[in-house]
C-alpha cells in the first residue's frame, strides 16, 4: 500500500545484512545517481524515491529472504541474485529505452 504516486518500473535493493555486506548499498547509490534521484538525510535502509515522470520507483525492503544470493534486487517483481552494479545499469537503462 502507497500513499504516493509509484513508478511504471520498480527496483526494490535489499538492505538485509547478507546483502549490505556484499555491496547493496553501492548497488543503491548507483541506481540513485543513474535516475536522478536525491533524498533528504542519509538513511539508506528506508528509501523510497520515484522519478518525476513517474518512470521508476527505488525502494529498499528489508530482506528478501535470498541470502545466498547476495546481493539481491528485485525489478519489476523479477528477484536477481548476485547483481552487480553494470548489470544493474544495464537493466535500468533497458527498462528506460523500453527493452523491459
Amino acid at each position: 500500500f502507497n500513499l504516493e504516486p509509484q513508478g511504471e518500473h520498480t527496483v526494490a535493493i535489499c538492505r538485509g545484512t547478507a546483502c549490505h555486506t556484499r555491496g547493496s548499498r553501492p548497488l543503491l547509490e548507483r541506481v540513485k545517481l543513474q535516475l536522478g534521484l536525491r533524498q533528504a538525510g542519509d538513511d539508506a535502509d528506508k528509501v523510497s524515491l520515484t522519478t518525476p515522470d513517474l518512470q521508476f520507483t527505488v525502494r529498499t525492503v528489508a530482506c528478501f529472504g535470498q541470502c545466498a544470493l547476495a546481493p539481491v534486487v528485485e525489478v519489476d517483481h523479477a528477484i536477481r541474485g548476485h547483481v552487480s552494479e553494470q548489470g544493474l545499469i544495464r537493466e535500468v537503462e533497458g527498462l528506460r529505452k523500453g527493452n523491459g
